[in-house]
């Protein structure tokens, strides 16, 4: 089973004209860089080089990300740092406001001794938190007890 679980959304428009608008600044101030106009050039001419990269990051690098389940593991895809959660290390999955996914703003997957925090996708935790404890058969919280009882599910 491969799973697709949520993505995130298409890089939004306004980063692109951000971008044009930055790289325009930057060719404006490279002119006048050039005719000598001005000391206060050479700052401008940086400051906008440093914009117009941050810009093409922000565009090219690290924006999609996938949540992929198979059945035995869960991957986060994604270009820089991608993780993979092995079902069998998972012993809690929540929210991050304790007992309410509807209001959570991100999604926590409990490991041995670590806590992952998944990427905002298009899918809201309220969704994806009942999906991976369903997929992982566990509750919201880890067990401190490998002995104790599961909680009871109302």
């Amino acid at each position: 089973m491969r799973e697709v679980l949520a993505t995130t959304g298409p890089t939004p428009r306004w980063l692109w004209g951000m971008a044009a608008v930055q790289a325009a600044n930057f060719a404006l101030w490279t002119v006048r860089l050039v005719r000598g106009d001005d000391d206060a050039v050479v700052v401008m001419a940086v400051t906008l080089a440093v914009a117009v990269a941050a810009a093409t990051v922000a565009l090219v690098g690290g924006r999609r990300v996938r949540l992929v389940l198979t059945d035995d593991a869960l991957h986060v895809e994604r270009r820089f740092r991608p993780v993979t959660v092995p079902r069998a290390a998972v012993r809690g999955v929540r929210g991050d406001v304790p007992d309410r996914p509807g209001w959570s703003q991100a999604v926590l997957v409990e490991l041995d001794g670590r806590v992952v925090r998944l990427p905002a996708v298009d899918a809201p935790p309220s969704v994806l938190v009942p999906r991976l404890q369903a997929w992982a058969r566990v509750g919201e919280r880890a067990r401190t007890d490998p002995g104790a009882a599961a909680p009871p599910t109302a």
